[in-house]
């Protein structure tokens, strides 16, 4: 629950035994494997809502037939780039020191990006929301912490 990377889900897992680490990565790769599906399905029912919306105000039936759906609208940039790098990587015409490369890339890109969010939150607004919805906030950071810490120090298998 509090664990982001596959990485560090290993770390994590490992401590506890190997099979835990087998387990909880297998978990994660099937979580991470089912997000692009997931994706495009998400978009593609969010398009026809708002095709049905915009049918029924205009009174004008134009929706697409299937045929005309270009993946572009319903997925991502991102998602489509990142199935090819993995078709790319998986197929090894992308080899071990590049993939190694793009990984070393990816985390310092990753750390720019969290700097960049960090930077742009403006204290002013977190404290104009009111005093209700940051303790909410804190709460749930709160109860994840407290059942991770927990979950760990007492799930231990032999």
């Amino acid at each position: 629950m509090a664990v982001y990377a596959v990485s560090h889900v290993y770390a994590a897992s490992a401590t506890v035994s190997a099979t835990s680490a087998s387990v909880a990565i297998f978990i994660k790769l099937i979580r991470v494997i089912l997000l692009a599906p997931l994706i495009m399905i998400v978009r593609l029912l969010i398009t026809l809502k708002t095709t049905r919306f915009q049918t029924n105000l205009n009174a004008i039936d134009d929706a697409r037939p299937a045929g005309n759906i270009a993946i572009h609208q319903y997925v991502p940039w991102f998602v489509i780039g990142f199935i090819i790098l993995a078709i790319l990587r998986s197929v090894e015409i992308i080899g071990q020191a590049e993939g190694d490369n793009i990984h070393k890339f990816s985390r310092y890109s990753f750390l720019v990006a969290m700097l960049g969010i960090g930077m742009g939150v403006d204290f002013r607004d977190i404290l104009s929301v009111g005093a209700k919805v940051v303790l909410v906030i804190s709460s749930v950071i709160l109860f994840m912490v407290t059942i991770s810490m927990l979950a760990g120090s007492h799930l231990t298998f032999h």
